[in-house]
C-alpha cells in the first residue's frame, strides 16, 4: 500500500538459504529469506532462488562473492563509483510483464559476460547448467520507478539489492560499498 500510494524504499534480500548433498535443505529452511516476490514481480522484478557467481572477478577465493564495476547509467547512483561486491547475491530478472507506466532498470551487473551465472544448485556445486542456469551478466541490483499520477500525488521509487552484506560493519568501508549504499 504504501508503494502504490507513492512510496520510496531501499530494499535488501538475502541470499537463498544452501545445502550440501550430505544435508540436503529441509523444506523449512527452504523458506528463510523470502525472495519477496509476491510484493515484487507487480512492479516487474523477479528475485531467483538462486546464487549468484563470477568465476573471473570475485573476491578472495570465492566465486560466490562477486565484485564488479559494471553499471548501467545511474549517475546520481553509481557515477564515479569503483568496485563494489555482494556476498552471496541471487538473480533480479526484469519483468516485462508490468504496468506500462511502471519503468524497471538494473543498477549493478556481474562484471563477467559468460563466466557468471545464477546458480541454481543449492549444494553449491559450482558448474554452468544450460537451460538451468541463468547466464550472466546478471543483475544483482535494479531500480524501480512510477511517476505520479491522478491516484498518487508522489513518484514511486524503489531500488532492491540482493544482499545486505556489502554495507555489512564488515564490508562498509571496503571499495566504493559505502557509497553505493549512501548514494541509493
Amino acid at each position: 500500500d504504501y508503494l502504490e500510494r507513492g512510496g520510496e524504499a531501499l530494499i535488501f534480500i538475502e541470499t537463498a538459504p544452501v545445502g550440501t548433498e550430505e544435508n540436503p535443505l529441509s523444506e523449512e529452511e527452504k523458506k528463510k529469506n523470502p525472495a519477496l516476490n509476491e510484493l515484487l514481480n507487480p512492479w516487474g522484478l523477479k528475485i531467483g532462488d538462486d546464487v549468484v557467481v563470477d568465476i573471473e572477478n570475485h573476491i578472495g577465493q570465492d566465486v560466490g562473492i562477486p565484485a564488479t564495476r559494471n553499471y548501467p547509467p545511474h549517475r546520481e547512483i553509481v557515477g564515479g563509483l569503483d568496485s563494489t561486491f555482494y556476498v552471496r547475491p541471487r538473480s533480479i530478472q526484469l519483468l516485462d510483464e508490468r504496468p506500462e507506466n511502471i519503468k524497471v532498470a538494473p543498477l549493478v551487473f556481474t562484471a563477467s559476460l559468460e563466466k557468471s551465472w545464477a546458480e541454481t544448485d543449492k549444494t553449491l556445486q559450482v558448474k554452468f547448467d544450460k537451460g538451468v542456469d541463468l547466464l550472466g551478466p546478471i543483475t544483482l541490483a535494479a531500480v524501480v520507478w512510477e511517476p505520479k499520477n491522478t491516484q498518487k500525488s508522489t513518484d514511486t521509487k524503489f531500488i532492491v539489492f540482493t544482499d545486505a552484506d556489502f554495507i555489512s560493519d564488515s564490508f562498509i568501508n571496503q571499495y566504493s560499498n559505502a557509497a553505493l549504499a549512501v548514494n541509493a
